[in-house]
């Protein structure tokens, strides 16, 4: 074969800029080293060869392939630092899980889905007990390690593609697509169970218990007017009257018409 057809062949899995090629050959003529330049030639050299431009030239391509790898390697990095800074924004701190912000934009998100697919859709508010007394007695910093222990267990113990989110101070949130009550209620009671039977380093044996609130859509909603604000508020109320009923339990939203 010809040194274009071996050209083609490189060409097939080398770029340029990864693997530059000098064409050496006797023929001279426009056509040829058009070929050539189309089949992925960096420079064309016609014989006889005169070594010193040959060598110039080399260098040059060298040159060139370090100063494109630099870039690449530039790009990778801000395109790493974009990324590492879009988890950042989406993330909270301490607890690893997603932020109320992020949180929101997805339940707006699972909203209209639900509400254009006519799927169900659950969320369940949730609440470490008596989270005030735990810092008060363990510290804040015991209370950090409780709010990311918890955290885990709360994502150990759903679907992958359901949202875990810390929603503000000792509350938590799940945002479960295509889940109904009787779905949600499974979930809201493993993650429960397995916060009460946790022994928790620090705690001397402390127990800790969490409460939830659990809302479906549509729901109870004759109206059909709930929104993604009422949402949140009657898994809250539902959640205010699980800390009213004694705690370590999950209590389901009544949505008024």
């Amino acid at each position: 074969i010809d040194g274009i057809e071996v050209l083609t062949r490189v060409r097939t899995t080398r770029g340029p800029s990864e693997l530059p090629v000098i064409m050496v050959t006797a023929k001279d003529s426009r056509d040829d080293i058009i070929a050539a330049l189309k089949a992925g030639a960096n420079d064309y050299v016609t014989k006889p060869i005169d070594f010193a431009v040959v060598l110039a030239r080399t260098r040059t391509q060298l040159a060139s392939k370090r100063a494109h790898e630099a870039l690449a390697r530039k790009i990778a990095e801000v395109e790493q630092l974009a990324a590492d800074l879009h988890v950042a924004s989406i993330t909270d701190f301490l607890t690893k899980q997603f932020n109320r912000r992020h949180f929101m934009q997805v339940l707006q998100t699972e909203f209209a889905r639900a509400l254009r697919y006519q799927n169900v859709l659950s969320l369940i508010i949730i609440d470490i007990d008596h989270f005030k007394k735990i810092n008060d007695t363990h510290g804040h910093l015991q209370g950090d390690r409780i709010l990311a222990d918890v955290a885990a267990i709360i994502s150990a113990n759903v679907r992958s593609h359901d949202v875990v989110a810390r929603y503000g101070g000792e509350e938590f949130v799940i945002v479960l697509p295509q889940t109904d009550e009787p779905g949600a209620m499974v979930v809201a009671e493993k993650v429960r169970h397995h916060v009460a039977e946790t022994a928790f380093a620090g705690m001397d044996g402390c127990p800790i218990t969490i409460s939830g609130g659990l809302v479906k859509f549509p729901g109870n909603d004759p109206s059909g007017s709930l929104t993604v604000d009422r949402l949140i508020h009657s898994a809250d109320d539902a959640l205010y009257r699980a800390k009213e009923g004694g705690r370590n339990r999950v209590e389901v939203a009544r949505i008024a018409p």
